[in-house]
């Protein structure tokens, strides 16, 4: 082998182990960043927000007969709603759910949110509460269902599977069956009472905001409406962080019932900002925790 050839050979494996170790940064590199990814995402907590009631919750609204909002991408919804025919609701049909992620994303575009709606059209609060009575929730309807917060606890806990969740608020829009019936008006609040109870339980949270919508249909169609409004207003008096959201002035379709898809739209607004509220507070309040153990 000549000079020649012994400088191009020491000058071609010269050139090799820099493309060698080049990829080997490049490789440790990439796995760092991987790794640092995946332990940013595996700390990320999600504000957990529950939606659940009857059809109002539900919703019937058309996405056809709004302009849907921008919505950040940071907010996880899952839907496991069923109509009063008992049907899954199709992609088309909402809720108060939109106007809620509207204003999440208005205020904190930058958190991350798991929205969970488990609703059932023409559900009454015996089929919700814990102490289910099964003689009346077979005259009301919907008896095979169970203890409907059972369900809507089986399916959060599927939703936030290996997640780091904050629960936030709990969102209700329920009443207007129990309204139909005087005696089912009269026991409202107990039962309320103790679907809070149970909720606040489940997510291990005392004071959980529990955030719901004042029912208002037709006065006269419906004996228990009365009653109904009063432990609505009682619940809000007498249990810590309950807030009574006004549902007056909301357009509503021909049967003066449900809401229509503007209608939903400003509801969720209104339980939205309530919301909003509710987080600003617990945050303020975090943050005057962290400046006294400062000092």
């Amino acid at each position: 082998m000549n000079i020649s050839q012994t400088i191009l050979k020491k000058r071609t494996l010269a050139q090799l182990l820099i493309l060698f170790l080049g990829f080997q940064c490049i490789s440790q590199s990439t796995e760092q960043k991987n790794e640092r990814t995946s332990r940013e995402e595996g700390n990320d907590v999600y504000k957990l927000i529950l939606l659940a009631g009857q059809s109002n919750m539900v919703g019937g609204g058309k996405k056809a007969q709004i302009a849907i909002p921008k919505i950040s991408d940071n907010i996880i919804y899952y839907n496991y709603g069923k109509r009063m025919n008992l049907e899954i609701v199709s992609d088309d049909r909402f809720g108060p759910e939109i106007g809620i992620m509207e204003e999440l994303t208005k205020h904190f575009p930058n958190e991350k949110f798991i929205i969970l709606k488990y609703a059932v059209g023409g559900a009454s609060m015996y089929g919700w509460s814990p102490d289910r009575d099964e003689e009346k929730v077979k005259v009301m309807g919907h008896p095979h269902f169970g203890k409907m917060s059972d369900s809507l606890f089986k399916y959060t806990a599927l939703a936030i599977k290996d997640k780091k969740v904050s629960p936030t608020a709990f969102v209700w829009m329920q009443g207007e069956t129990d309204a139909k019936y005087e005696l089912a008006g009269k026991e409202y609040a107990y039962n309320f009472k103790k679907l809070i109870e149970a909720v606040r339980k489940e997510y291990n949270e005392k004071e959980l905001p529990i955030i719901f919508g004042k029912v208002n249909p037709i006065a006269s169609r419906y004996p228990g409406l009365l009653a109904v409004q009063s432990s609505q207003r009682s619940i809000a008096k007498d249990i810590a962080n309950a807030y009574l959201v006004e549902t007056d002035g909301l357009e509503k379709r021909s049967d003066s019932l449900h809401y229509s898809s503007k209608g939903l739209l400003g509801l969720g607004h209104r339980f939205g900002k309530i919301i909003v509220k509710v987080i600003n507070e617990n945050e303020q309040s975090l943050d005057l925790d962290d400046a006294k153990y400062k000092e």
